[in-house]
């Protein structure tokens, strides 16, 4: 299970709930000021976004609050129940019995801060149920005549619920009364604030409960933080800050410009120079203090030797293309990477023709006859002068060269890890993806270094008789101006991904990696992990043979794209790399021509899956084009949001055949007026698919 959400910097549905209930006027107003900013390193220039003003005082006096600062002591002050059960999952334990401290993806206790911590519920055991209460100590409502419950939940792994949470009250601590229902199933992972009307408690004291539920077992993990309980006079909501009219935007103390959104793009500025900016909201009746400032330096911290690539291929032919190129990191740190596009292939449970994580110590899809490959984790793994990083997933096959010189000397180490023989039917594209570890310090066995070694991915079509090498290039190796890094500790795990369909055909075959000592020298080793083979269909006429890794400062790594078109299919790829996550990123413009006299037409019928493509270009200005595509006759609505998920444009909402559309936004709101610049959000909802994406607009 992997971590994977799009967090809002702005709190979306409370704000939606406020706009219902907000009066033009204000009394006793603060002028408080926005909270959060956040600065977003780009080239030349420096995204901010930040939250709207902390208005919530409108709904009364704040009579409990729980932010969780000190991850340590999150549980204090709070009563955990593990109803029915004590061993496995529920508040604050793990699924083995064992206690956790805290939450770790929530946001600070106030501007400023760096506190990410919260309560955490962890799923449970595969088949144990769990069903566990966290709840409050009195909270006095007796001398309020109206209440309201605002909390923050964050989730992970919802993919695996199997029922609702739930929010409840109880005014004698014995009895409990749901007050509002939690559904992972509907939200899905991520962060959203929450209102709970609780007037119907006021006048009493409370507690409140937070129920974690599952009937059946290894489920979600449910985060809850910042929970506010306010108790009013009974009238209606009031914002308690003014007239909010749009921000100012300050670098380095002085003025540079106003948006009436949440976000900014601050341009013109020198890549590797720090900045400083700030925010301050204006009101009709004056202007607040600043937000606690944000630092960064603009950066363009890596450099693709080429950023565009376009081919004209003949289908029938069998014709096909890879580019090569290089990824440059000029920054002074490591950077994770990983190339994007929805054209990429992602192992499932459909599409895999054989696979394995290897995390069970055993494998019945991957074996060496020869025996030098071994499953285990890290620490088996390691030895003296080879050292694995950590494996994040569990175990792992390896042969460790430099270790087995105690063993077996300089014995000729020439073994090939290999899959058992697939069936193959033809009748679409075939990929081997899988994560390897191959530092390769001092060069490959052409070199002549006494502890040169190499390895390559292979392909059998004889059940292992004979093999080819489809790659002898390949390593995990750090570089620098052209040679080895010394240090090969600063290599690290990659993804890689091969489309071997040029090499097999009907019948079976099987995939390997062979490692090879050149004859016994003295090397270091290798290590491989979830190595799948999948099988695609006409959209899948892209692989990236670098998926994903590490780069560490002024490191250059070859990395090489492959066109393989499965029909006629004109194509038009916006592909991106990005850098830590989604925080830096860069286009990879992609063109495959396979009918020349459609130029410029997308020649697929139906286009199989669902799909949003980033934006192209993006950052943009004056406008940018946004393509989709859905596998089936849907309602289609395509729009675009501020960062505070206002609606900013409704560009589609009209019934449409499955098939490959695009449309234009011209940067404008459903006014015909011009926007902002700043981070915008365009979503499409179609059918039960939904999905967003970020565009950048500029000056």
């Amino acid at each position: 299970m992997h971590k994977s959400f799009f967090k809002f910097p702005s709190r979306v549905i409370l704000l939606l709930w406020i706009v219902l209930f907000v009066t033009n006027g204000a009394v006793g107003q603060d002028l408080c000021p926005p909270i959060f900013l956040n600065a977003l390193p780009l080239n030349g220039a420096v995204g901010l976004s930040w939250d709207e003003p902390d208005s919530l005082g409108g709904f009364g006096e704040e009579v409990f609050s729980a932010c969780f600062p000190v991850c340590e002591s999150a549980p204090d002050g709070f009563t955990i129940e593990h109803l029915g059960q004590d061993t496995s999952g529920g508040w604050f334990q793990y699924s083995d019995g064992e206690p956790v401290d805290c939450a770790v993806d929530m946001y600070a206790c106030s501007d400023g801060g760096v506190d990410d911590f919260g309560a955490i519920a962890i799923y449970s055991d595969t088949l144990a149920p769990v069903n566990s209460r966290l709840s409050t100590g009195p909270i006095n409502l007796s001398n309020y005549a109206s209440a309201a419950l605002v909390f923050d939940e964050f989730y992970l792994y919802s993919d695996y619920a199997n029922d609702s949470n739930w929010v409840e009250v109880s005014t004698d601590g014995i009895n409990w009364e749901p007050v509002y229902y939690s559904s992972p199933m509907d939200l899905g992972d991520g962060y959203v604030i929450n209102f709970v009307d609780l007037t119907g408690f006021s006048g009493q004291s409370i507690y409140l409960g937070f129920r974690f539920y599952d009937s059946i077992g290894y489920n979600e993990n449910w985060q809850i933080d910042n929970i506010r309980v306010f108790g009013g006079d009974g009238s209606d909501y009031e914002n308690p800050c003014g007239t909010l009219s749009g921000y100012n935007i300050f670098q380095d103390g002085g003025n540079v410009g106003f948006s009436e959104t949440n976000s900014f793009v601050v341009a013109g500025l020198t890549n590797n120079t720090n900045y400083c900016f700030g925010v301050s909201a204006v009101y009709i009746e004056g202007e607040s203090a600043l937000a606690v400032e944000a630092c960064t330096a603009p950066v363009d911290p890596f450099e693709l030797t080429s950023t565009a690539f376009r081919d004209t291929l003949n289908y029938t032919l069998g014709e096909y293309s890879t580019f090569e190129f290089q990824l440059i990191n000029q920054d002074t740190a490591i950077h994770d990477f990983h190339f994007s596009s929805v054209e990429i292939i992602e192992p499932s449970e459909e599409n895999t023709l054989l696979g394995d994580d290897f995390n069970t110590g055993e494998s019945v899809s991957f074996f060496d006859p020869d025996g030098f490959w071994a499953i285990g984790p890290t620490d088996s793994a390691n030895g003296i002068y080879l050292s694995y990083p950590i494996d994040s997933d569990g175990e792992f096959y390896y042969y460790n060269d430099g270790e087995a010189y105690y063993s077996t000397g300089l014995e000729p180490s020439s073994a090939i890890l290999q899959s058992q023989a697939i069936p193959y039917d033809g009748s679409g594209p075939v990929f081997f993806i899988l994560d390897m570890y191959f530092p390769h310090p001092y060069g490959g066995c052409s070199s002549g270094y006494e502890f040169a070694e190499d390895a390559s991915i292979v392909v059998s079509v004889d059940n292992g008789a004979t093999w080819i090498a489809i790659d002898s290039t390949i390593t995990t190796a750090v570089t620098w101006s052209g040679w080895y890094a010394a240090d090969e500790t600063e290599a690290n795990w990659h993804t890689l991904m091969y489309n071997i369909t040029p090499y097999v055909e009907p019948g079976i075959f099987n995939v390997g990696v062979h490692y090879d000592d050149c004859g016994g020298n003295w090397s270091s080793g290798i290590g491989v992990d979830n190595a799948f083979v999948v099988q695609g269909d006409a959209s899948r006429w892209l692989s990236w043979e670098r998926l994903a890794g590490k780069i560490v400062s002024w490191d250059t790594m070859s990395v090489s794209l492959t066109m393989m078109p499965q029909e006629n299919q004109n194509e038009y790829e916006s592909a991106m790399l990005y850098l830590e996550e989604e925080s830096m990123y860069q286009s990879v413009n992609i063109v495959m021509i396979t009918d020349p006299d459609n130029v410029g037409v997308d020649t697929k019928t139906n286009p199989f899956s669902f799909a949003l493509h980033q934006s192209f270009p993006n950052p943009f200005n004056p406008s940018t084009e946004i393509r989709y595509e859905i596998p089936d006759d849907l309602l289609v609505s395509v729009a675009v949001y501020d960062m505070a998920g206002r609606l900013i444009r409704s560009l589609i909402n009209e019934s449409r055949p499955a098939g490959s559309y695009s449309v234009v936004w011209d940067g404008k709101n459903d006014l015909g007026a011009r926007v902002a610049t700043g981070i915008y959000i365009y979503s499409i909802e179609a059918g039960k698919h939904r999905q967003n994406k970020k565009a950048v607009l500029l000056k």
